[in-house]
């Protein structure tokens, strides 16, 4: 029961609609000791996670309050309202939140979304950085090249390749700024260069008209890209927490639903349309309200339950079809796989909604069918 209960609070992660900033409904706590060692990846969500030891493997956390300053010997994928990176990685960094603070050494490439985020002078990059968000600091170590998009940017650090910068208000280069590629930049007016800045390569300024009204286009897409990020780590998080609880009954739910999937659909489609009429029909009696709640709450449920499963299974059947693997299972690669091209095709209007949808309804069948076979055994 407490399973089942975690995982149906994860299972609001995959919500887009949930509001980041309000906190997770996940485990209230996660912590990897100082003197721990993960060897295995870690998938974590909740209020609060504290990453302290020594993850082997890649992390994935999605949490109110993140902080991670042990050493992750692969990727970092982190997405917090308040998220502190201060951890050795040894491959790429992923992250995006509120406010953000990084440092410590990354073997790979930087990859930021936030409002708020400071690069700590702690913060060697051994790869490319790209960054996005509101008021950015940059005053770590980047070897290659820097693109970053912000309403306020300072650059405080050593870039050592490029830098490509888009500025809604303004930029500046702080004194202790090294460049020692070009400067490619963006803003409503001429940056500013601190004294004893310096900047091997050439300056290419290009003006852009301040809105009065509004956000400007980039800002929206920026937005949306951020927003999109997060959405991709929740979905990750919650579709990595099923699989790894359930894993066993999730295959099972897999084979049976590639066996029946038009069947499936179609009975989606009915339940998605009968049980709303079912609630509203029940709530004519005193009596009725009350099982209206139960299965209004059931309801929703299911449709979350659904949207985690769908890119699960989009994952095995790419792996299965598109890959000529008729004897895959289900693993971490095809729901990491799923959960990305799911969300990928549904960024295409009309025929990227339908296709999305299509996935969901065979879900929502499923997780149906499931329920009701085991009510009638019950």
């Amino acid at each position: 029961m407490k399973k089942i209960l975690l995982v149906l609070s994860l299972s609001f992660l995959a919500m887009p609609f949930v509001s980041f900033a309000s906190g997770f409904q996940g485990v209230q706590v996660y912590t990897l000791g100082k003197d721990e060692v993960a060897k295995e990846n870690i998938y974590a969500a909740g209020n609060s996670i504290n990453i302290l030891g020594t993850a082997e493997g890649d992390v994935f956390t999605v949490g109110g309050n993140v902080m991670v300053l042990g050493d992750v010997g692969k990727d970092l994928n982190a997405a917090g309202g308040t998220l502190v990176a201060e951890s050795n990685v040894g491959d790429d960094a992923r992250l995006a939140g509120g406010t953000l603070a990084i440092g410590g050494k990354i073997g790979g490439e930087l990859l930021a979304a936030g409002g708020q985020m400071n690069l700590n002078p702690s913060l060697q990059v051994k790869g490319n950085a790209k960054l996005a968000g509101g008021n950015i600091l940059v005053d770590g170590d980047i070897k290659g090249d820097l693109a970053v998009y912000g309403d306020a940017i300072r650059i405080d650090g050593i870039i050592g390749g490029n830098v490509s910068a888009k500025a809604g208000q303004k930029l500046v280069i702080g004194s202790r700024a090294e460049i020692d590629g070009n400067l490619n930049y963006s803003a409503p007016e001429k940056l500013t260069i601190e004294d004893g800045a310096k900047i091997t390569g050439e300056v290419v300024f290009t003006e852009i008209a301040v809105k009065s009204r509004g956000i400007t286009q980039k800002g929206f897409l920026g937005f949306i890209g951020i927003a999109w990020l997060i959405g991709l780590l929740m979905s990750l998080t919650a579709s990595l927490a099923v699989y790894f609880l359930f894993g066993k009954k999730i295959k099972e739910a897999i084979n049976y639903t590639l066996d029946n999937f038009g069947k499936e659909t179609l009975r989606g489609f009915v339940a998605l349309v009968a049980l709303p009429i079912a609630v509203v029909i029940s709530f004519a009696t005193v009596i009725g309200i009350m099982l209206g709640f139960a299965g209004l709450l059931l309801y929703i449920l299911m449709a979350v339950f659904a949207c985690i499963f769908a890119p699960i299974l989009l994952g095995t059947i790419i792996f299965r079809k598109l890959l000529k693997k008729p004897e895959f299972g289900v693993d971490w690669k095809s729901v990491l796989t799923g959960v990305v091209v799911l969300r990928i095709v549904a960024i295409i209007p009309f025929v990227g909604w339908i296709f999305c949808f299509i996935f969901f309804l065979a879900s929502f069948g499923v997780l149906f069918n499931y329920l009701y076979k085991h009510f009638k055994k019950a």
